[in-house]
Parts: structure tokens; C-alpha cells; sequence
């Protein structure tokens, strides 16, 4: 082992001050299992939780085989601490060791425990679920009643239902995503009996749980009052007839100034919706990430509500062709799509009841697109080169800044505006394997002064990062159109989009909600006397 090694080993068993075991954490992945199996017997018990973190922030065989190992033999904080490693590392720990550390009753009991339920929910083990749900009364209830839900224990729902009322906070959250993760039905009933006695934010848990149970997606106001909002949850799920097939609906169909329109989509089907992932075992908040996802599939991890973290996007997969079984129709809508009508909508109400209920604005842009495949050459990247403080401090970038992570298209130059804004359309389906043949028709036709449209879900997203750095993105998924969209790229001409919001996901300011997507949209007509 080398001295540098020695010497940082040293440094991450002494040292309380976790931002300089985080700078650690990068040193040597592949040599740190055997320096920390040389120094764990004798770091002492705040040495050996950091020595178990060490290990589990970097993926390497020996550091996992390591951890397992220790699990063995490891008792009170020290099991605490290799299980939260593991558990990180979405390594599922042994039965037999969760069994063990389930009933630790010592000194270290509660957070042996705690680390323990949220293993034992990731290892998703029925047989350990009554070792799980005695801990549904003591300071891991909230691990307990998520790690049930995992395990899809519904022998435990009716458990989980009676602890519920007393429950408050962060806590009253856990368990109800705890029963959204059961999936069962017979949570229904009682979860809506609590609505009409229940007020903000106590209810929008349990409007989520219910819509995720039972499929009902009801319309609600936006930027409502609180008591306006809270009336018109209550007198939703009062109304509500579970038992009658969704037909989806689209009303309300407005048309304002700038190529833009709103309109409602009742009883969606969702197929298409951003919401919430499950929270990571072990995680203090039960709700905090969110994905966008197409019939089930994660496409896209969007990240987290907290106005100072960074704008991110992650693809994480690919899902069945959205416009397939329409396919004809659609393209017939948008293929020379000069400017937007309430008629465009009707003729694309196949494609549009995929997506959740909702209050919603369509926008008709121009956007000067531009592909990118690499990290260093994405908004998400040089953003940061943009970033200076009022003391002319710059702020420090990463290796890539949260981008997709896939090949996709990009805004050429920031829309102008305070704070400017990014832009990006990524795919649905990858870009990589789009059909040359097609792409070129697509060029020839737009050549020849056709403008087709492709169709995209999208959404602002505003952030003040860090407190210091103001910016915003324009975010499209395709739901239609790929082929078009790289069309335009290849021949540099602004592609015309036609950009669908639902405005409970988008950014906007208190009381206009769809201020900035639409701010946002008509500043991104370019050059379309031009290109009308």
C-alpha cells in the first residue's frame, strides 16, 4: 500500500469533517479495500462508519465484497454503518445477517434498526416483513412503513392504515408512500374517508396516494387559494366514481395571442407523467426526486423541486414508440403545421389523452436546434462558464453537470432575458438509429418550404443555484417527430415545434403558474417571418 494511501486512510478514520472525506473519496478505488480491511480493527467506531462510507461511494468488486464481509461479524454502530454502505451501493445484504440485525437490542439498537428496515426493504424479502413491521411503533416507523411497501406486504396494509392519524410531517409522508408502494386496493377506501377532515399538506399526500391507487386523476385548480384548493380536493375525491371508464377529454380549449392556446385534459391516462420515485432506501425524505416516465418506463430522471440545486436530466431508458398506434394521424396534423388551432388539438387528441390530466398551454415555436452528443458540449455544461457572482466569483463545474447523457438537441445560443434561458429537446427514442432515408425526405420536403411539426411535452424549470446563480431551461421530451427535428438540425433551419405544458409541472411565479413557459415559448419564435 502506498504512503499516500496510508496517509489517507489515516485522515478518513480521524477526521469528523465530512467535506474533506468527501475530497477523499475519489483516491485510489480500486486499493481502498485492503487498507481499510488493514485499519478497521482498530479504527474505533466513528473511524470505522467513515471507513464503510469510504467503501460504499465508489463501485468496486473488492470494496463490495469487503462490506459483505464485515457485515458478518459487525454488531451495533458498526453494522449500522456497513448496511447504510450497502444499502447506498443497492447491495442487498444476506437474510440471515437482516434477521440477526433486526433484533439487535443493544445499545446501538435504534440505528442498527433503522439501517437494517431500509436493507431489508431494498432486499424486498416477504419472509422478513414481521421482523420489519415491529419496528412500525418505535424511531424507524418511516423506514418500516416504506421498506413494507417495497416488499409489497399487504398483510401489513391495515397496519399501516391504523398508525396513519397519529402520524404528522415527514412522517405522515412515509407512511403514505408506503402505501402508494403496496399497490393495494384496499387502501382506497380508508385513505378517502381521511380527505374530508384533512387539510394542506396532510391532503396532498393523501390526493397523491389516491390518484396513484386508484388511477383517478381529477383536475384541480392552479394557483388556487389554500381553502380553494383545499374545497376543490375534497369535493373531487366526494364525487369521484372509481368504478367508471376513463374516457379522456380534452375542454376548455382557449386560444390566446402568439401561436398559443390552453386547454384541459380530463380523466388522462397518464401513460405519459412526471411525478415521483420511489425515495432511495434509507432516505429522510420521502418524497424528492422525480422522473418522467412513458407507460411504467423511467425515460428521464428530472431531479429534485429545490430551487437552489441544479437543473438536471438523466436519461434512463427507452420506451415503446408513443405515437405508434396513430401514427398516420398525427403526422397528417403536424406535417405542414403553420399555425395553431383548435383543430390541431382534435386531430391530436389520440396522442394527447396519453398524458395526465391537467390544465395545459400548446405553444407553436421556431427553435434553432442543434444536435449534442457529448457532455462538454451541452447547455448543462457551459452554463457553468456563464455563472459569475456579483464579486466576480465564477462557480466551479463538474465533469458534466447533471446533463441527459444521450445524444439530443439543444437551443444554439441562450434565449435572451433575466435570467436567459437554456433550451433542450431530448428524445424518446434514441437519435442514434433514426432512419437516413427518413431524415432526408424530411430535409428535401423542408427545402422545398414545407414546415412539419414535431410534438414535444415540455416544461420550465427555473432555479436560483446555489443562491447566487439565476438561470432557467426550456425542457422538451419528443413525442413525435424525431425524424423532422434532425431534419432541421442537418440543415441549420429553425425547427418548428409544437411544445404541450402541463402547468402543475412547470415553474412559474406565485399565482402564473404558466408565466415563463409562455414567455419562454414566444421568445423562442425565431425568424419566423422567415420561415412561416
Amino acid at each position: 500500500m502506498s504512503d499516500d494511501l496510508e496517509a489517507l486512510i489515516e485522515r478518513v478514520v480521524r477526521d469528523n469533517d465530512w467535506s474533506r472525506v468527501v475530497d477523499a473519496a475519489a483516491f485510489a478505488p480500486e486499493a481502498r479495500a485492503a487498507g481499510v480491511s488493514r485499519r478497521w480493527p482498530t479504527a474505533g467506531p466513528a473511524g470505522r462508519s467513515q471507513l464503510a462510507w469510504w467503501l460504499g461511494v465508489t463501485a468496486t468488486a473488492a470494496g463490495d465484497t469487503l462490506l459483505l464481509e464485515l457485515l458478518a461479524t459487525a454488531v451495533g454502530s458498526d453494522a449500522a454503518a456497513v448496511l447504510r454502505a450497502l444499502t447506498a451501493r443497492r447491495i442487498v445484504a444476506p437474510t440471515a445477517e437482516l434477521s440477526r440485525l433486526l433484533g439487535d437490542t443493544g445499545a446501538a439498537g435504534d440505528a442498527v434498526r433503522e439501517s437494517a428496515v431500509a436493507a431489508a426493504g431494498l432486499a424486498g424479502d416477504l419472509s422478513l416483513a414481521p421482523l420489519v413491521a415491529a419496528a412500525l411503533d418505535g424511531p424507524a416507523r418511516m423506514h418500516a412503513a416504506i421498506a413494507l411497501g417495497r416488499m409489497r406486504a399487504t398483510a401489513y396494509t391495515a397496519a399501516l392504515l391504523a398508525r396513519l392519524p397519529a402520524q404528522r410531517d415527514l412522517m405522515f409522508g412515509g407512511f403514505v408512500v408506503g402505501l402508494e408502494l403496496m399497490g393495494d386496493a384496499a387502501a382506497i377506501a380508508p385513505l378517502r374517508a381521511m380527505v374530508p377532515a384533512a387539510g394542506r399538506p396532510t391532503l396532498w399526500q393523501l390526493h397523491h396516494a389516491l390518484v396513484r391507487l386508484s388511477g383517478h386523476d381529477p383536475v384541480l385548480p392552479v394557483d388556487a387559494d389554500e381553502p380553494t384548493w383545499v374545497a376543490a380536493v375534497q369535493q373531487a375525491w366526494a364525487t369521484a366514481a372509481l368504478d367508471a371508464p376513463r374516457v379522456p377529454t380534452l375542454t376548455d380549449v382557449v386560444v390566446s395571442e402568439g401561436d398559443q392556446l390552453t386547454f384541459t385534459m380530463r380523466d388522462g391516462l397518464g401513460v405519459v407523467r412526471i411525478d415521483y420515485d420511489a425515495p432511495p432506501p434509507g432516505s429522510s425524505w420521502p418524497q424528492w426526486d422525480k422522473s418522467l416516465r412513458v407507460a411504467g418506463q423511467d425515460v428521464y430522471a428530472v431531479g429534485s423541486e429545490c430551487g437552489t440545486c441544479e437543473t438536471t436530466l438523466r436519461h434512463a431508458g427507452w420506451p415503446p414508440p408513443l405515437a405508434a398506434r396513430h401514427g398516420d394521424a398525427i403526422r397528417a396534423a403536424l406535417h405542414d403545421l403553420r399555425s395553431l388551432e383548435p383543430a390541431t388539438l382534435e386531430a391530436l387528441a389520440p396522442l394527447l389523452a396519453t398524458l395526465r390530466s391537467g390544465r395545459y398551454v400548446a405553444a407553436l415555436t421556431d427553435l434553432d436546434l442543434v444536435r449534442v452528443d457529448h457532455a462538454a458540449g451541452s447547455w448543462w455544461h457551459r452554463r457553468v462558464t456563464l455563472r459569475v457572482s456579483e464579486d466576480g466569483e465564477r462557480d466551479q463545474l463538474d465533469d458534466d453537470q447533471g446533463w441527459p447523457g444521450v445524444t439530443h438537441l439543444e437551443l444554439r445560443e441562450p434565449l435572451p432575458g433575466t435570467p436567459p434561458t437554456f433550451g433542450a429537446i431530448v428524445p424518446s427514442q434514441s437519435l442514434d438509429e433514426l432512419r437516413p432515408d427518413v431524415v432526408d425526405a424530411k430535409a428535401t420536403a423542408i427545402r422545398a418550404g414545407a414546415r412539419p411539426a414535431a410534438l414535444a411535452l415540455a416544461w420550465t424549470d427555473r432555479r436560483e443555484v446555489g443562491a447566487s446563480f439565476a438561470e432557467q431551461f426550456l425542457i422538451g421530451m419528443v413525442l413525435d417527430g424525431h425524424h423532422r427535428l434532425a431534419a432541421y438540425a442537418a440543415l441549420a433551419v429553425p425547427a418548428r415545434v409544437l411544445l404541450i405544458c402541463r402547468l402543475e409541472d412547470t415553474w412559474g411565479p406565485p399565482g402564473d403558474r404558466a408565466r415563463w413557459f409562455r414567455d419562454t415559448a414566444h421568445a423562442a419564435r425565431v425568424a419566423r417571418s422567415v420561415t412561416g
